[in-house]
């Protein structure tokens, strides 16, 4: 413990102290009592072994009786705030063990080693992991949204009720509910009673401080329960999909006036239906000036093994050289893999920029294409696109997705003269041959 600051104290149990902040350890009798705990995250929580609570001695519950300094409260993100002092604690002791239990956030159990993950940067002083101390879920018996675990931090949880149940308004109330937990962080203080909050469409606020832009949502704060706010939502449920109707009228110039932080959104939540599956993660390329910020999602097949690694962003606007009464104006990228890695994420993406650059006024990529790239992607030159679903963002106009296909130097002159779009709907329809198709972006690495 001495590394990390702290003295230790044995007595009527041990006492762990770091400057002026104190834990209590105690150390348990048996195995860990499982009465009472949040198991969603941790089903296989291990019935033998011991366990130990840890007691920071703070009241979370009457932060506003803490004592002032220079006119605020001290942050417990602070260089000796006593989250970052006890989160130090805690991914120390992580590290040996299985599971951490967090009592403020309903006694949900975290798998130690992602817990300890989630606290890696904590010698950095803009670092403030509050996500991995909290817990968004339904309240049992409820319509509510609730994040809890706030109170560790002296800040109120928070709650909020989606108008209807479904995948868009969920999506957004949990944007709301982390965006609002986010700023309360940042600016160490709890957001005031009739503060009305604009939260980014699609935001995803984490351990550091990020400039957010782009089309918002604006919702009112509202004094709830006991140590809680509500958030109400203001904006009208059906703004963002106007929006993108407008900007993608068919034979109308594009408008910029819907943010590509609207078109992702709605895109995200189009493809459950058309790709059925799970995003299990996202990439963020590099901005450039020249072209939309995209994203590539790295999303499970429900019922079929792989992963489809999809664009989002570049259908934001039109495909240079499209026209605007085609199907194909809005076009995405999509690709079925064996495996993934951010560097086959980074190679689609860089299709992508290749597509949407269109350097020599070339036509608008179409099924039956076969992409040349000067520089090698993961060893290879050729890509055959292909048709795949069409992904509808009713009332606007709908996005294209577009297979990518890898194609190897010595297959080329066959494939174009059997034709690139017979050969590729051979493999994505035939089940014999799915498994040659989702090992062909290893095929430059052979």
């Amino acid at each position: 413990m001495a590394e990390l600051g702290f003295t230790v104290e044995v007595g009527q149990g041990v006492r762990l102290t770091n400057g002026r902040h104190t834990v209590r350890v105690f150390r348990g009798n048996g195995p860990l009592p499982r009465e009472g705990l949040d198991l969603r995250q941790f089903p296989n929580l291990p019935r033998e072994g011991c366990y130990l609570t840890l007691a920071s001695g703070i009241s979370p519950r009457h932060a506003e009786e803490q004592p002032m300094r220079g006119g605020a409260r001290p942050g417990p993100w602070a260089e000796d705030g006593v989250m970052r002092v006890f989160s130090l604690l805690v991914s120390r002791l992580a590290l040996n063990g299985t599971a951490v239990v967090l009592h403020q956030a309903g006694s949900l159990v975290k798998d130690a080693r992602i817990f300890a993950r989630l606290l890696r940067e904590l010698a950095h002083p803009d670092y403030r992991p509050f996500r991995a101390w909290v817990d968004l879920s339904r309240r049992r018996g409820s319509r509510y949204l609730q994040l809890r675990g706030l109170e560790s931090f002296g800040l109120p949880d928070l709650q909020l009720a989606p108008e209807v149940w479904d995948t868009w308004e969920t999506s957004r109330g949990r944007e709301a509910l982390y965006f609002a937990a986010y700023r309360m962080v940042r600016e160490n203080r709890p957001l005031s009673a009739d503060e009305v909050l604009e939260v980014p469409l699609g935001v995803q606020p984490g351990s550091w401080p990020e400039p957010f832009g782009g089309d918002t949502m604006s919702y009112r704060v509202r004094a709830g329960e006991p140590s809680s706010l509500m958030l109400e939502r203001l904006s009208d449920a059906a703004t963002p999909f106007t929006r993108w109707a407008r900007a993608s009228a068919p034979g109308k110039p594009f408008s910029s006036t819907v943010g590509v932080n609207t078109y992702q959104a709605l895109f995200r939540h189009a493809l459950e239906g058309a790709l059925p599956g799970d995003t299990i993660a996202h990439i963020a390329p590099p901005a450039s000036q020249a072209l939309p910020p995209h994203e590539v999602l790295v999303r499970t097949r429900l019922g079929q093994s792989g992963f489809t690694v999809v664009t989002n962003g570049f259908g934001w606007v039109p495909q240079a050289s499209g026209k605007r009464d085609s199907s194909a104006t809005h076009v995405e990228l999509a690709a079925w893999m064996d495996s993934h890695s951010p560097e086959r994420a980074l190679a689609l993406s860089a299709l992508g920029t290749l597509m949407q650059s269109n350097e020599g006024g070339q036509p608008a990529w179409a099924p039956g294409d076969i992409a040349v790239v000067s520089d090698p992607l993961l060893g290879l030159r050729h890509f055959v696109i292909a048709q795949g679903p069409v992904v509808p963002l009713p009332p606007g106009s709908p996005v294209n997705l577009l297979w990518v296909i890898p194609l190897l130097a010595a297959e080329f002159e066959m494939v174009r003269r059997a034709g690139p779009l017979h050969w590729a709907n051979q493999l994505l329809k035939d089940p014999s041959r799915r498994t040659e198709l989702v090992q062909r972006w290893s095929l430059g690495a052979n």
